[in-house]
């Protein structure tokens, strides 16, 4: 699993539980976890990556050399 998570979302890294507010769903479901997700069950790539952290900005070369 944690191969998988590894190559699917490279050096952004990864969560075992999906933050907070993660998604369209607005109602209320019970945390189950990538392993519950995936392991007892399959999942698809789409599914891993939602597991992923998310992107990191990147600094302009202006805002650096303000800095």
């Amino acid at each position: 699993l944690v191969d998988a998570l590894q190559f699917v979302c490279g050096e952004r890294g990864f969560y075992f539980n999906k933050p907070t507010g993660y998604g369209s769903s607005s109602r209320r479901v019970p945390q189950t976890g990538i392993v519950n997700e995936c392991c007892f069950r399959s999942c698809d790539l789409r599914r891993l990556e939602m597991y992923c952290a998310p992107l990191k900005p990147v600094k302009s070369a202006r805002s650096i050399r303000a800095q």
